[in-house]
């Protein structure tokens, strides 16, 4: 039963007799809230009828063991039997009532309910008026809440292709959620847990959505920043013809679900997977979207300037070993994506690189913050896993986890000039959070975007304050710790 759904509702009469038996009308209110409430079903309003009825609007999400165990119990019942509740979008009667509904409730409920949008109306009238205006109705709930995370086993050895029925429902509900500009995402993951059942595992997945929402939005931001940068559009709502972007690099990509995403989103920006050896996975990623993805239009590169591959590494750096399943056909999904098998020291950098580093461990995260730097790098992404107290220079190791880790985020970002500090939902993981810079982008080879320092100085106080903001919360969680 969904939130907002209005019940009719009838009551034994009182001990005192008759219909009304001497009874406030705000007592038998209080009374159905009460009755509700006991069985975990929140109320939100009662509208009270003739004849003992009521109507109960639904505020919380109840299921239909919690309304049987209601009307079990005799809250809701008519000359001692059981009351049929009615749904008002389909008159369904749940399981376990035992009368059938009077033809007053009939009566009722197809008078004064809102055929479109479920709305309870009290007369006739302004259910005709409510009609009459077709901007009126209510917009239907939406089909995924962040609470529903909760239905999924977020255990690290679910896989999707082993999900239950009711788990691959939620799931669907979630990919139309997260990428509703991608509604071929639903058949990519299918053919992903239907060809090759364990290659892709919940959590993964979920954890790499959540996090590509972040990362594609800062990095769209940084496009618009940089001089030049192109308007146009392309497939599922990424900027195009970007001037402020040469490449994006997954380091340490892992399964590479990262840098797939992020390639589908701008395909007119190389984007290259970087780690010490690809995974099995990574090739049936690129199967699933070459057969159900949807090619790019060929769109010019930065600036109105045909697209270019991405520089050579210089002479003095090993050449990266890429798998000959790197190099698709021009005009395919993901035609801008590639693999390259090569330690992330050795990556070359530019200005115009966007960095994006996921759950690296130990000393990685700090390898790619400092390089980054030492490039001037536009945009950089880093959501950290393992991160030693020692290379941070932070002495937090007598708090718990759920304390130690913020605290050490938070220095992360205040030492490298952050710019932004977000997170996912920690029911996914607890290593959540991802730091976003640099503070102040510059244009490539170029002076800060503003000129003057104006907006840089709002960067450096808005990413120092956000360090300190990190750190502040963690001091107070400490003190709540210590105190117990």
């Amino acid at each position: 039963m969904d939130a907002g759904c209005a019940l009719f509702v009838k009551r034994l009469p009182t001990e005192n007799g008759g219909a009304g038996g001497g009874r406030k009308v705000g007592g038998l209110a209080a009374d159905i809230r009460l009755a509700f409430r006991a069985h975990g079903i929140g109320v939100t309003g009662v509208k009270l009828l003739k004849r003992r009825r009521a109507i109960v609007d639904v505020a919380e999400r109840a299921d239909s063991a919690a309304v049987q165990a209601l009307v079990a119990a005799g809250a809701i019942a008519v000359a001692g039997q059981p009351c049929p509740l009615i749904l008002p979008d389909n008159g369904f009667i749940l399981p376990g009532s035992a009368a059938a509904p009077d033809e007053r409730t009939l009566e009722l409920r197809a008078a004064c309910v809102c055929p479109k949008c479920a709305l309870v109306c009290r007369t006739r009238r302004q259910l005709a008026a409510h009609l009459a205006d077709g901007a009126a109705h209510r917009p239907p709930p939406p089909r995924w809440r962040p609470e529903r995370l909760a239905e999924f086993d977020l255990s690290p050895h679910t896989m999707v292709g082993r999900m239950p029925a009711a788990g691959r429902a939620a799931l669907e509900d979630y990919l139309g959620h997260v990428a509703p500009q991608w509604p071929e995402l639903g058949a990519i993951v299918g053919h992903v847990s239907s060809h090759h059942p364990t290659s892709l595992r919940l959590k993964e997945l979920l954890e790499t959505l959540e996090t590509f929402r972040l990362v594609g939005q800062f990095i769209y931001e940084r496009h618009r920043r940089q001089p030049g940068a192109g308007g146009g559009g392309a497939a599922g709502g990424a900027a195009g013809g970007v001037g402020g972007v040469s490449e994006i690099l997954d380091l340490a990509c892992g399964h590479g679900l990262l840098g797939v995403l992020l390639a589908y989103r701008f395909p007119d920006v190389p984007v290259i997977c970087v780690d010490l050896e690809p995974r099995a996975c990574f090739a049936h990623y690129r199967e699933a979207w070459a057969a159900h993805g949807v090619a790019a239009p060929p769109q010019p590169g930065h600036g109105g300037a045909p697209q270019q591959p991405p520089s050579p590494p210089p002479a003095s750096t090993a050449t990266p070993t890429t798998t000959p399943t790197t190099t698709p056909a021009t005009g395919c999904a993901l035609a801008n994506l590639s693999f390259r098998q090569q330690d992330v020291a050795d990556v070359p950098l530019t200005a115009r690189s966007a960095v994006v580093c996921v759950h690296a461990c130990n000393e990685a995260n700090l390898l790619v913050l400092r390089r980054c730097r030492e490039a001037g790098a536009v945009a950089w992404s880093v959501m950290p896993c393992c991160l030693p107290e020692r290379l941070y220079g932070l002495n937090c190791r007598h708090l718990p986890d759920e304390l130690r880790y913020p605290c050490l985020v938070g220095t992360m970002a205040t030492q490298f000039g952050a710019a932004k500090v977000r997170a996912i939902a920690g029911a996914i993981t607890n290593r959540n959070m991802c730091v976003m810079g640099p503070a102040a982008p510059h244009a490539a080879g170029g002076p800060p975007v503003d000129g003057a320092g104006g907006r840089n100085r709002t960067h450096r106080t808005e990413a120092a304050a956000a360090g300190a903001a990190a750190i502040a919360d963690s001091c107070g969680r400490v003190e709540q710790h210590t105190a117990r």
